[in-house]
């Protein structure tokens, strides 16, 4: 409701003036355009031209004979959504090896798929470290502003689940301390808001860039100087985000065997065809390596063959 909220406002500003009837195709494209122009998403722009096709299509044969957006011809315009992928092999090492007041968040997200909402209202009477499951049947979610309330609801039917996870995971949270209701807490104690999780995870993010890291020419120059301080590095390391974290156990999941269907309960996806575009393409990434290791296979019987003849 927010979001759209804020597609109508934008619609009303940038048509001020406007009568229904007078909004032409090349109005809707020049608003696009130009929010195209500020680097906003493929997905938040789709969002804004559905709103105003909404909004004209109600006029249409009230006010208006046809609907001016279907007219709007436009190519894909937006910056592209950010590339989701799972961790490397190292990168799930440094998550391991760097303690900080986020590994917790990274290493479950890792290691059960939880969203960040669902991660958030966690409680420790979710988690059922005997039986190594993690019930998900709330989720935290934030407005516009970024103000935190707990829904008894997940995103989607699917979304409330037993998550069923590794000894690692188990092991390892029984060795946090359970000094709150919360799995994840502020350093307050309290719920975690917008403002909190980036916070943290810009620290986070800072911390395993001045641990792995490439220094460049620029930070050891400062490094020489002591300003800004020898802390405050260029950023060279991916930047890893939190959903690259829940791609991650999905992936585990494909490597270790888990068939689609129950890897879709796992991951709370709404529909087994979400689920089934990772593991296609996984399977893409998996099928190429099968060949690399034929390539290898194939040279090296070549090379001991003409050993042999020698």
């Amino acid at each position: 409701m927010d979001n759209y909220r804020r597609a109508v406002n934008l619609w009303k500003d940038e048509l001020q003036g406007y009568e229904i009837g007078q909004v032409r195709a090349d109005d809707i494209e020049r608003v696009l355009i130009g929010l195209t122009d500020q680097g906003l998403s493929q997905r938040t722009i789709n969002l804004y031209r559905s709103t105003v096709r909404q909004i004209m299509q109600r006029a249409v044969g009230r006010v208006i004979p046809a609907n001016p957006e279907e007219q709007v011809q436009l190519a894909a315009v937006g910056r592209k959504e950010e590339q989701r992928r799972a961790l490397t092999d190292e990168e799930q090492q440094w998550i391991w090896d760097t303690p900080h007041r986020a590994q917790p968040v990274a290493v479950i997200m890792m290691l059960s798929g939880l969203r960040r909402g669902e991660l958030a209202a966690l409680t420790w009477n979710d988690v059922d470290l005997k039986a190594r499951t993690i019930t998900v049947n709330k989720v935290i979610e934030y407005d516009s502003n970024g103000v935190p309330s707990l829904r008894h609801v997940t995103k989607s039917a699917a979304g409330m689940r037993t998550v069923d996870i590794p000894q690692r995971l188990a092991d390892y949270m029984a060795g946090l301390p359970r000094d709150n209701l919360l799995v994840i807490h502020s350093a307050r104690g309290g719920v975690m808001t917008e403002s909190a999780w980036a916070k943290l995870w810009r620290s986070y993010m800072r911390e395993l860039n001045i641990k792995y890291g490439a220094r460049t020419p620029a930070d050891l120059e400062r490094m020489k100087s002591g300003k800004p301080g020898p802390k405050v590095f260029d950023m060279t390391i991916p930047p890893i985000t939190m959903h690259w974290l829940r791609h991650t156990f999905c992936t585990l999941l494909y490597l270790a065997g888990v068939d689609v269907v129950q890897a879709c309960a796992q991951m709370g996806h709404a529909d087994v065809s979400t689920t089934l575009r990772i593991y296609t393409h996984l399977d893409a990434i998996h099928k190429r390596k099968s060949v690399d290791k034929l390539d290898a296979y194939l040279e090296n019987r070549a090379v001991e063959s003409k050993d042999g003849n020698q």
